[in-house]
């Protein structure tokens, strides 16, 4: 079949089309001779919209309700193709550790109840899943930096395998017990807005030295500062992009949050190369889960192990924090997701870091009563604090709480 002979079908079965492209063909003369200055009669516009709407009137109706469906189809579709540089957070359902604990490799001995941590599902979307998820009210939508799936999935078994480290380290330490720690340095991982730090210390930078006195880990930054009183000055010898740099400052109150009371500087560093030796030998299998925020759950888990203290004592005990070497819990990300996903699994008491407490306690509030039992949010600022409120009798514990929600 000829264009010649197509077109005089199309022409015979679709009459409107022929009146459709004139009046395609007539706006365009119109547009061009506008643009060159030439028309200057509003006659010429009344026969371009005239034969438009005599093509129009020709136009079965299927066609006219087709034609905005198809566009819409369309615009779905290429919406779902492409990529951003978001991710969807959902809820995931919280992984019991008992059983995964092992001791010199033999198994841990069973928890007096149930003890648990929990992730959070993330996964890249398009266009056009970033726009339907945003409209539910269990997921949030995060900016995540371009990165391929396996540089994504090594950074997350990274951060869990140094998670179980510090919770090594952490449980160890309450046991009377400190691991040998050594390191290449400390990196500065963030910067306190409106701290001591703030613009003269960037995340990405090696700290090397402090007053002379070389650094191995995080620590050695910690007992320096921690000690001196506030308002004492400090040289730093940093590396930044390569480059040597010499930053001074001067250490500020200690943060209401810190068990400790000591003197900051307002950043958070962590151990480059970290090199952990614990008393004992310890492994906690993990399996197709990533990221740094089960280190206080994996602490309780081996403390429980290793003491003959009972912390558990036959509750339903959710845990979700990311580490510092000292045994600090930090604050996390996904908090409402996790609390959705604990609640929903019928969990009574959920530890989170005091930074996320009024997060977690508003999660916890909207869910409560939906088909669910309601759990109890209890912030905690160290591994030691959270033994501490675990060890506590039910009655001074349930008061506990009801100070911390008031």
């Amino acid at each position: 079949m000829t264009v010649a002979s197509t077109w005089t079908l199309l022409s015979r079965e679709y009459p409107a089309i022929p009146h459709m492209l004139e009046g395609y063909r007539r706006f365009t003369a119109v547009a061009v001779a506008f643009a060159h200055g030439r028309a200057r009669s509003v006659y010429a516009l009344n026969r371009i919209f005239g034969g438009m709407i005599l093509a129009m009137r020709r136009v079965p109706l299927w066609v006219m309700f087709s034609i905005p469906i198809l566009v819409l189809i369309g615009l779905g579709i290429a919406m779902s193709m492409i990529p951003t540089n978001y991710v969807a957070i959902e809820p995931h359902r919280p992984t019991n550790l008992d059983g995964l604990v092992r001791i010199d490799n033999r198994p841990a001995e069973p928890l007096h109840g149930r003890l648990f941590f929990v992730g959070v599902e993330e996964n890249r979307v398009s266009m056009l899943q970033k726009w339907i998820l945003s409209l539910d009210d269990k997921v949030s939508i995060e900016y995540m930096p371009p990165q391929s799936a396996a540089e994504q999935n090594a950074a997350d078994r990274q951060a869990i395998e140094s998670s179980k480290d510090l919770a090594g380290v952490a449980a160890f330490e309450l046991l009377g017990r400190p691991a040998r720690i050594d390191g290449d340095g400390a990196r500065v991982i963030g910067v306190l807005k409106g701290g001591p730090a703030d613009g003269v210390l960037r995340a990405g930078d090696r700290i090397v030295r402090i007053n002379g006195a070389a650094v191995r880990t995080s620590l050695d930054i910690n007992a320096a500062v921690g000690s001196a009183a506030p308002g004492t000055r400090f040289r730093f010898g940093v590396r930044r992009n390569g480059l040597p740099a010499v930053a001074t400052l001067t250490t500020g109150k200690p943060d209401p949050q810190d068990t400790l009371h000591r003197s900051r500087i307002g950043v958070y560093v962590s151990t480059i190369a970290m090199k952990v030796t614990l008393p004992r030998k310890v492994r906690i299998r993990t399996s197709h889960v990533g990221g740094p925020s089960a280190g206080l759950p994996f602490a309780l888990a081996i403390f429980d192990a290793l003491s003959p203290v009972d912390l558990i004592r036959g509750r339903y005990v959710v845990a979700t924090g990311q580490l510092t070497l000292e045994g600090q819990v930090l604050p996390i990300g996904g908090i409402r997701q996790k609390v959705i996903s604990s609640q929903q699994s019928g969990a009574e008491l959920m530890l989170v870091p005091k930074g996320n407490a009024d997060d977690a306690a508003r999660a916890a509030q909207r869910e409560c009563g939906k088909r669910t039992r309601c759990i109890s949010i209890l912030p905690v600022a160290s591994v030691a604090d959270a033994v501490r409120l675990l060890r506590l009798p039910r009655s001074q514990l349930e008061t506990h709480l009801a100070k911390t929600t008031n």
